[in-house]
């Protein structure tokens, strides 16, 4: 059933393009990870493209990129095959870890019902979409395979005894090593032990002398030190030792993916260096409610969330969510032994939050759907032990009850399958936005009408697609909500300097627009000089354009057989010559 609903979800993805942010960046005019070769591995290990340290994912395209060419089908069909595995992986670890909290014979059918549950919950949801259908994304489910293979080696790993626990245990430090270079997120992975420590029977407590895992009836096992005869808090102290000695390995994989991370997000952080303390602490508080809320409620779901001015603990809406979740953490922690797992999920989720959060922000979102991927997994785990509960598990079956179980039963697969079909149902629409770079850039402007970046893609995709007035209404519309909007401003500048349509043309006003482009980046960044070239030789300038494209072609830190290094070259000799630059929906892609 979870393959089913999967394929069922997400096929439609295969016949998608490359969307329109960052695909074009990362794929199409990346020469660096085209292959498999000793100079794109080269690549990999060194780049922080975009602020991600990410070479196995890259090593992933380049796979890709041998078998499909530039064929976005393939790349998409690698992130479903992806995401379908790590379904499956989901449902084989709700099922073992539901057992080990029913472990009775007679719980067995609400156990896999729970496990099923969990597994469906994570697959379907629409909060999904945007890490399989996005090519860019590659890196969550490549990311979260190995961080469930993980989980499954370190739960399996506390059933085995001798040589096999300690394979087990080794086999799962390398696979997270693996996810650590698949994406930086995967340093919040040593979170989700502790939690599975606290709340799954038989991975707390373990015999340091014979290796095997033990559930001991009165304390820690005997050898395991001054816990013996130092009382209940000394126990405590002792198991918790125990634990956190066992998590060392990850611990420090986790500070080396976590300096890496860091070095690659440097430049991108830059950006964000001066937002202060409360602006940072009101955006972790949206994106910790909203991944809370969406999940709960998966209806309306804003496409895109950009960073908006004002973000402040001083808005009501933004003091609101941090109440909530201020107020969740102290309801979890009040009920903490009534709902121990609450809690551990709760912990596990901030874990894989905070770090993609205001906190630490990279980028131009306030929140995004594709930091849920992870993030949603111990909620998952809870849903399915949820479900399990209320199928049955851990329910003393009276006598002659066994119809009433079997109706009870029936009753919750009914419930989850209508469930699933409605997530289906809503996975497929909001992955029919990701079908081609207009619908996807007509539903970023519907959600953030007011935001340059939506407008910025939509006119770039409406330019891709010969619409030049519709591109020159884009440009001007986010101008007039974000007149210091740089990157739309040198997008103006080359459709009202170059588009083949003479009533789109504007020497003028594509001066103006570039002028403040270059700017802003000081003169220093080659997109721009691009612009202003162009824009001087619409204004019949060609000896300044051709000096301003050399100067451009001398400050890009590109190869020279890269596209845009050629384009360069290209139009400096149309300048030369004296004739003006004109690009066709092609030269956009």
């Amino acid at each position: 059933m979870v393959a089913a609903a999967v394929l069922a979800a997400f096929l439609p993805t295969l016949q998608s393009g490359f969307a329109a942010l960052d695909d074009d960046v990362n794929f199409r005019y990346n020469l660096g990870y085209r292959g498999l070769g000793a100079r794109q591995l080269g690549w990999m290990f060194t780049s922080r493209l975009l602020g991600h340290y990410i070479p196995l994912t890259w090593m992933s395209c380049g796979l890709d990129y041998l078998v499909w060419g530039m064929n976005p089908f393939g790349y998409h069909l690698t992130n479903v095959a992806l995401h379908l595995l790590n379904s499956l992986l989901l449902l084989h670890l709700a099922r073992t870890v539901l057992r080990r909290v029913w472990p009775s014979p007679a719980d067995g059918g609400a156990v896999s019902l729970g496990a099923l549950a969990a597994a469906l919950a994570f697959a379907v949801h629409p909060l999904r979409v945007e890490s399989v259908a996005w090519i860019t994304e590659r890196r969550d489910v490549l990311c979260g395979c190995f961080v469930l293979l993980v989980l499954l080696l370190y739960v399996a790993a506390a059933a085995a005894a001798g040589r096999r626990r300690r394979w087990l245990l080794a086999g799962s430090w390398m696979l997270y090593a693996l996810a650590l270079l698949a994406k930086g997120i995967a340093v919040a992975l040593p979170v989700s032990l502790f939690a599975l420590d606290a709340v799954v029977p038989g991975l707390k407590r373990r015999d340091p002398q014979a290796g095997t895992a033990s559930e001991p009836a009165n304390g820690p096992a005997a050898g395991a030190g001054p816990a013996a005869g130092g009382g209940p808090a000394m126990a405590r102290a002792v198991v918790l030792w125990q634990a956190t000695r066992e998590k060392l390995p990850y611990l420090a994989l986790a500070a080396a993916g976590a300096a890496a991370t860091l070095w690659a997000a440097q430049p991108v952080r830059a950006l964000n260096a001066n937002l202060t303390l409360g602006a940072r602490l009101a955006a972790a508080a949206y994106g910790l409610s909203f991944y809370l809320h969406a999940t709960l409620v998966p209806i309306a779901l804003p496409f895109f969330i950009p960073w908006r001015a004002g973000v402040s603990l001083e808005r009501p809406e933004f003091a609101l969510r941090a109440v909530l979740v201020v107020a969740l953490a102290a309801l979890l922690w009040a009920l903490r032994k009534r709902l121990p797992a609450a809690l551990a999920a709760f912990a596990a989720y901030l874990a894989w939050v905070l770090p993609v959060s205001g906190l630490l922000q990279a980028g131009p979102q306030l929140a995004a759907h594709r930091y849920s991927y992870l993030a949603c997994l111990p909620w998952a785990l809870l849903a399915g032990a949820g479900v399990a509960r209320l199928a049955g598990a851990g329910v003393a079956p009276l006598a002659g009850a066994g119809r009433a179980e079997r109706a009870r039963r029936t009753a919750v697969a009914m419930g989850l399958t209508v469930v699933t079909a409605l997530l289906v149902t809503a996975t497929r629409r909001e992955a029919g936005l990701w079908h081609d770079p207009l619908s996807f850039s007509r539903a970023a402007v519907a959600s953030a009408p007011t935001a340059w970046l939506p407008r910025y893609l939509l006119a770039r995709s409406e330019m891709q697609a010969g619409h030049w007035r519709e591109a020159a209404d884009q440009v001007r519309a986010g101008l007039r909500d974000t007149p210091d909007a740089g990157e739309l401003a040198r997008e103006g500048a080359l459709l009202f300097a170059t588009s083949p349509d003479p009533s789109v043309r504007s020497g003028e006003e594509a001066l103006d627009l570039a002028t403040q482009a270059a700017d802003a980046t000081g003169y220093q960044e080659s997109s721009a000089l691009y612009a202003l070239a162009a824009a001087e030789a619409e204004a019949g300038d060609y000896a300044a354009a051709a000096s301003t494209a050399r100067d451009a072609l001398a400050d890009l830190d590109e190869p020279p057989e890269s596209r845009f290094a050629r384009s360069l070259a290209a139009s400096i000799v149309l300048y030369q010559h004296e004739k003006p630059l004109r690009l066709q929906p092609s030269d956009w892609l």
